[in-house]
């Protein structure tokens, strides 16, 4: 299969978000939620080099939950990831073309499911062990990590720990 050089896009993008985060602390514990949603809608041509082009509408729509809870030096989240994509093409076109542009999705839409803790056991330094869950085509992936995390902050040219 031969690829298309420099697939581009013409036409209009409109773009339009939401966050929202709250936080409640009951004597030592920590109560935290995170909501994000997204759309975009975008209306145009996909063209190439070769010549070879298609008028596309398209809706996608994301949205992202957080929540979490942290007690004395333990954190607990849990985050739920989903991408809703709508193309449609509105003219005719070589199937090898779309394939080429990455938005043929036949009707998949990603999402991704993880659980993490944390424990801060120094100043800088925590240990992190995460589950995830990832859809991204018809097939779904699961794994975990187990890692060190080091916290710092850098302020000019030094570094300043927490």
């Amino acid at each position: 299969m031969s690829s298309a050089a420099n697939i581009g896009f013409t036409g209009e993008t409109q773009l339009f978000g939401a966050f929202a985060s709250i936080e409640h602390t009951i004597v030592q514990t920590r109560m935290f939620a995170e909501l994000e949603w997204i759309v975009s809608n975008l209306n145009g041509t996909l063209s190439d080099d070769n010549n070879q082009s298609s008028q596309i509408d398209a809706e996608y729509s994301g949205s992202r939950a957080l929540l979490g809870i942290a007690s004395q030096h333990h954190q607990w989240t849990v985050q739920f990831d989903n991408l809703i994509l709508k193309n449609h093409f509105l003219t005719a076109v070589n199937q090898q073309f779309l394939q080429q542009t990455g938005l043929v999705n036949n009707g998949t839409n990603p999402q991704k499911l993880m659980f993490a803790w944390q424990w801060d056991f120094h100043r800088d330094l925590s240990l992190r062990a995460q589950w995830q869950s990832e859809k991204l085509s018809e097939d779904t992936v699961e794994y975990g990590s187990l890692g060190i995390v080091w916290n710092t902050a850098i302020d000019g040219a030094r570094l300043r720990h927490r």
